[in-house]
């Protein structure tokens, strides 16, 4: 437990170091999905935990889903990222490599659930607080994406990885929608 507070804590400091030394891992694809897996069922159980303890009239259409179609709809939407940050960075030029996105990405949504977690916290100690942690996790998130694309596609150029962001979550929504549309799920009525 240790060695993940250390890891976690790092990466919130030097998350371009951390982005580095996981880029230059090497793990076979198997292990990399079921890292995405458990970091899914971890981003759930942290949605599942924060709506009953914390009830969001703003966010009660997502409890209309169980945790198994929560997991299902979060889980399309990374695999949907990976994809759409690997093939738009290789457009752009960038050297990533697939099993890279996919590292990466799992490590960017695990650094969600350790942001999620400051959050609850901050809310039932801190109320006064919240809002600031939630703002602070909002723009370290964001940092550390944009790190990430450009330590994965090797751009050196921030404005580069700044484009492919933007490129892959335009296409990342535009895909997701379509999808949703074609299988009868929608903005107002979600079916699972």
């Amino acid at each position: 437990m240790n060695g993940v507070l250390q890891f976690v804590g790092r990466s919130l400091i030097d998350p371009k170091g951390t982005a580095q030394m996981l880029n230059a891992m090497r793990f076979n694809r198997g292990i990399l999905w079921s890292m995405l897996v458990v970091v899914v069922c971890l981003s759930v159980l942290m949605m599942v935990a924060t709506l009953a303890l914390l009830p969001n009239p703003a966010q009660s259409q997502f409890m209309a889903l169980s945790p198994f179609g929560l997991a299902v709809l979060l889980g399309s939407i990374l695999i949907a990222m990976v994809f759409a940050f690997y093939f738009t960075g290789q457009m752009l030029g960038g050297t990533g490599r697939f099993p890279g996105a996919l590292l990466l990405l799992t490590w960017w949504q695990a650094m969600g659930v350790a942001v999620q977690v400051m959050q609850l916290v901050a809310v039932m100690i801190l109320p006064f607080l919240a809002g600031f942690v939630t703002l602070a996790g909002f723009a370290y998130l964001t940092v550390a994406l944009v790190v990430a694309i450009d330590v994965l596609h090797g751009f050196n150029n921030i404005g580069k990885a700044i484009g492919t962001v933007i490129v892959a979550f335009l296409g990342t929504a535009f895909g997701l929608a379509l999808i949703l549309s074609l299988v009868g799920m929608t903005a107002q009525g979600m079916i699972l």
